[in-house]
């Protein structure tokens, strides 16, 4: 197993996080457009979202203690998280997911495919714990480990790292010639 990293740039993997998660918004406008290729871009939209929810956690990680954790296992990177942290990002997802149209959607979700989907964020880190890796190889598994309910996960985790820093809220895409964030 990889060691953690210390000493990383926060707003680098911020601004990375931020790179993965702006392309699986692209993927999912590309439903709107084409309902007929949202087959064929689900799964990469699912391991981008992923990905940005790790670096996201990641970011906080690295802002906390200085340390950058290895591996991709959300679950294991929220337990990690202070509680203080812990609560907020828990806060914030539960008040976000007890909106109207939240209900439906967990509804919709649910009449599909005729299973109960817990809807607490615990129970979907637990079962989606391993999301990027199962997304990229799903080839493995062609009946698709569980992968749900993170859609809003990147943005939540976001706003805690802009709660810790509101002056990052306008970071850009580009790396300044220091080769860091600016």
């Amino acid at each position: 197993m990889k060691q953690p990293i210390s000493n990383l740039d926060p707003k680098l993997i911020l601004r990375h996080a931020m790179s993965f998660h702006h392309s699986a918004r692209k993927l999912l406008h590309a439903q709107d457009e084409d309902p007929e290729k949202w087959a064929f871009l689900a799964q990469p939209y699912m391991a981008l979202l992923a990905f940005a929810s790790e670096l996201y956690l990641k970011c906080i990680h690295t802002i906390d203690s200085g340390v950058t954790p290895p591996g991709h296992d959300l679950k294991r990177l929220f337990d990690a998280l202070p509680s203080l942290r812990q609560r907020w990002i828990l806060g914030c997802w539960d008040q976000l997911h007890r909106r109207p149209e939240y209900l439906k959607m967990w509804a919709d979700m649910e009449g599909a495919t005729g299973e109960h989907m817990p809807r607490d964020l615990p129970s979907i880190l637990t079962a989606c714990a391993r999301g990027f890796e199962d997304m990229r190889y799903i080839y493995e598994n062609p009946k698709g480990p569980k992968f749900y309910g993170l859609d809003d996960f990147p943005d939540v985790v976001r706003s805690a790292i802009l709660q810790i820093h509101p002056d990052w809220k306008n970071i850009s895409y580009a790396i300044n010639s220091a080769g860091s964030a600016s």
